[in-house]
């Protein structure tokens, strides 16, 4: 008896421990704000009457990458040397593989595809381990930004320089639990009408100027609450 009675207590501290240690997944979701690039109608742009720019960051880390459409009736040249992407004062330029390219009149190219960043931002204060459905939320504006994107862009109309410049800063951090903000749907409805099996993956708060981090939490690691 006494033998079962050590055993039984020894199982549930080993469960009360596998318990609390336990990780639980959050998103940490950044929202950018822009002077010059405007969100309308689910889509982050700026234009003027030679181009029109299409931005989207939504990605896992972020991904910093762009359409450019060429509006004219004339042919678009970019000088990719004289082009960059620079995070918080780091500039990269575009010539990977080129020195420059060209979009045809009324054609479209992509560009970039630079991760933006894996880091999870901490502050005191700003709950790591969020309760279901509870607001934490970091606010900033372009002077305290822990996030200063860049896009200066060069290009040419008939030896017509154009440049272009674009400027991003993170205006709102929020942690959320990830059953909060993702969940699964796994059937839809086929070209017949008839309910189908295809698994997808939602995003609550999906927009092409935020991007998300995932990370894990456990009640051993400080939760940054006061």
């Amino acid at each position: 008896m006494k033998k079962y009675c050590l055993l039984l207590i020894v199982c549930m501290l080993v469960l009360l421990c596998s318990t609390s240690c336990t990780s639980v997944l959050y998103h940490q979701i950044a929202t950018f704000s822009s002077d010059e690039v405007k969100l309308e109608n689910d889509s982050y742009i700026a234009e003027n009457d030679i181009v029109r720019i299409d931005y989207n960051f939504w990605a896992e880390k972020g991904c910093f990458r762009f359409v450019i459409t060429n509006k004219t009736e004339k042919e678009i040249k970019i000088d990719l040397l004289r082009s960059y992407f620079i995070t918080n004062h780091m500039a990269e330029d575009y010539s990977s593989i080129k020195q420059c390219v060209y979009i045809p009149a009324k054609a479209s190219r992509v560009f970039g595809g630079y991760d933006i960043s894996n880091v999870v931002f901490r502050d005191c204060g700003f709950a790591r381990n969020p309760k279901s459905n509870e607001q934490v939320v970091l606010q900033f504006d372009k002077y305290n930004s822990p996030i200063i994107l860049e896009n200066k862009l060069l290009l040419f109309v008939d030896n017509q320089e154009i440049p272009i410049y674009h400027t991003f800063y993170i205006s709102e951090l929020q942690n959320c639990r990830q059953t909060d903000v993702v969940y699964q749907e796994y059937y839809g409805v086929g070209c017949n009408g008839e309910q189908v099996y295809d698994p997808q993956t939602i995003y609550l708060m999906i927009s092409p100027n935020r991007y998300y981090v995932e990370y894990e939490y456990s009640s051993f690691e400080p939760s940054d609450r006061l």
